[in-house]
């Protein structure tokens, strides 16, 4: 299991914004993509360790309830199977994270989609 503290600040640390920055509540398309981008990765490392309910709910006052994540995890699933660009910063972050097995498997998985099997 990948703790969703460390998801969190790579995922932040990534795009170069603060902590605080995913956590708003409002329609910045930026915000909300990198959200869902960890919403997906929190999801996808974690499986049903840990609940939609607590991703949503993770470093936040006011908490995203299970069908956001739900949301977001779907989105992001969508456009990695058709967005090139999206696939290569979601391996990009995935690579950053410290390696398990669960890890390599969810990054083997999305390799797979980029070459085309």
């Amino acid at each position: 299991m990948t703790p969703l503290e460390t998801i969190y600040k790579t995922v932040t640390d990534f795009y170069g914004k603060e902590e605080s920055f995913i956590v708003k509540k409002d329609m910045n398309r930026e915000r909300t993509y990198i959200r869902q981008l960890f919403h997906y990765i929190s999801k996808s490392l974690n499986g049903y360790l840990i609940s939609l309910s607590e991703i949503g709910a993770f470093n936040n006052n006011d908490p995203f309830n299970h069908a956001t994540v739900l949301y977001s995890v779907k989105r992001i699933q969508g456009l990695i199977e058709v967005d090139k660009y999206v696939r290569s910063e979601v391996l990009n972050i995935l690579k950053k994270l410290p390696s398990d097995r669960k890890t390599e498997h969810v990054i083997k998985k999305i390799e797979r989609l980029e070459n085309g099997r």
